[in-house]
Formats: structure tokens, sequence, C-alpha cells
């Protein structure tokens, strides 16, 4: 059918067309429920990137007015001192991963908890102690689906692992199971007397993750690279910020966590006297 300019549809037409929809009240619910969300969420990041754009404009104006105002001059605007992660003296970074994954599944299998420690875990748990204790892992993590990751650096300690008899790795499911062997503890005293003072904070770090379900440690490894990569960017700190920062900023997978478990890691964190210090490098 043609209007006065352009094809159109007659309401005859338009009657014939099947439009699905639940028969059932209940279903009907939960659709308008997770619409409402969605428009919700919507909004909520609109302000949030309207902020930002905020905050970027007044930034642009402070900068222009400094340059009028002839404070601005070449080279003085420097980039923050970021500390560097320190060797470790008397043990390769490698082998000492290899300990750090060790210990944490001796640590898992005597809370009974090794069904929980996998790829995600691990990676969680190293990368997480590599900041707190600021050491040189050799790893170059990056924003992944699980939170901080490096699995190409950590398939080559897995290999190191399995030649030099600690632990292996194998498929499991969707999973992978570690399993160790018995040049475990041998690396595990090695590590131990290289980290020396820093082998009890090691430790302390490594309880509070044992008892954590695989998401709940994604969560918190986030929230803290998350928070970390704040402090080294100097932008303000506000616990809406870090959020942000490690849920809609970090990778769609993390949008399928609801932001209250987010809340609640900070608190952990907190909680736990494993505020970030803002070292290393940015995720």
């Amino acid at each position: 059918v043609r209007g006065m300019a352009q094809p159109k549809l007659n309401q005859k037409m338009l009657n014939s067309i099947p439009v699905p929809f639940p028969d059932d009240l209940k279903a009907q619910a939960q659709v308008v429920n997770q619409l409402d969300t969605l428009s919700n969420e919507t909004k909520r990041l609109q302000a949030l990137y309207q902020q930002k754009l905020n905050d970027l404009d007044e930034l642009k104006k402070s900068i222009l007015q400094k340059a009028f105002a002839g404070e601005l001059k070449a080279g003085s605007v420097l980039k923050a001192s970021v500390p560097a992660f320190a060797k470790v003296v008397g043990i390769s970074a490698t082998d000492l991963q290899v300990s750090i994954i060790a210990f944490a599944l001796t640590k898992h299998q005597g809370e009974r908890t090794a069904s929980t420690f996998g790829n995600v875990k691990s990676e969680k748990i190293t990368n997480t102690a590599q900041y707190v204790l600021g050491i040189d892992l050799e790893r170059e993590p990056y924003k992944d689906a699980a939170g901080p990751n490096d699995f190409t650096r950590l398939k080559f300690v897995q290999s190191r692992a399995a030649k030099a008899g600690v632990f292996s790795v194998t498929k499991q499911g969707e999973g992978y199971r570690y399993t160790l062997h018995r040049q475990a503890d041998s690396f595990i005293q090695k590590a131990k007397d290289a980290l020396g003072k820093q082998w009890d904070d090691l430790e302390r770090l490594i309880d509070l993750f044992v008892n954590l379900d695989t998401e709940r440690a994604e969560v918190v490894a986030t929230v803290y690279a998350a928070w970390n990569n704040l402090l080294l960017e100097g932008k303000p700190i506000s616990d809406e910020a870090i959020v942000y920062e490690a849920r809609e900023n970090w990778h769609p997978a993390k949008m399928k966590i609801e932001r209250e478990k987010f809340f609640k890691s900070i608190e952990w964190l907190r909680r736990n006297h494993l505020v970030p210090k803002g070292n290393g490098q940015k995720i």
C-alpha cells in the first residue's frame, strides 16, 4: 500500500502480523521487570558517561586557563612515579610462581576446597599476590573475562611445574584439575626461604582466598586490580569509581555479575587490610 510519499502498512496488514507473547501473567511481569532493569541501567550508565564528559570538559578548561596564565610549561606535567615490582633473590620468577601455585593448592587441599582451584583461581591468587607483595613474576596481566589474567605466562609456568615434578594440570569438563607431585614441598621451601618475611604476607593472602568460590575470587581480584589501576592513573577514588572500573570498564562478561558483589568485595578488601598501593603496571 502506498501513501502520499512512501509505502506504508494499512490496519488489515498490520493485524495479520503475528506477535508472540507469553500467556502467563507471571512471565509477562518478568519480561517487564527485565526491561525496566535494563532501562534503569542504561540511564545510570548515561549519567556516568555524562559525568565523565563534564569532568573532561573541566580538565580542558583548567589546562587552558593555566596555559593563558603562563603557568603551563614544557615538562611541567610529569607522570607519577610508579614503584616497580622487585626481583626476588634466590629463585627465578617462573619457579616462584610455580611455588605460589603449589602452596595455594596445598592450602586448598588442607581445607578441602581443592574443587574450587583451577586456572581462574590460580591466576587470581597469583595476580593479587604479585601486587600485594610487590614482587616481579614476569607477568603481563590484561583485562580478561575472568579478571586480571596472563594465561600465556600461566601455560609456560604449568609446563615448568610438570617437568620439575611439582604439579600437573589436566582438563576436567569445562575447568582444569591441579594435582600436586613429590617436588612440591621442595619448591615451596625454596620460595619460603627466598621471600623471607614476605612469606607470612603470602600465606595470609592465600588463607583469605581459600574459602572463596571461583566467582567471588574473580570479583575480589578484579576489584583489587581495578582499584590499583585508578591509583596509577591518579584518578579520584570512590566506591562507585572502583565498581565502574571493575565492572562496566573491564570486560563485557563482568556485566553479568551483580554490582552489589563488587561493592561487597571493596568492603572485604578493606576489612582484610588489602587496600591497593598503586604499584606495578596498569592492567
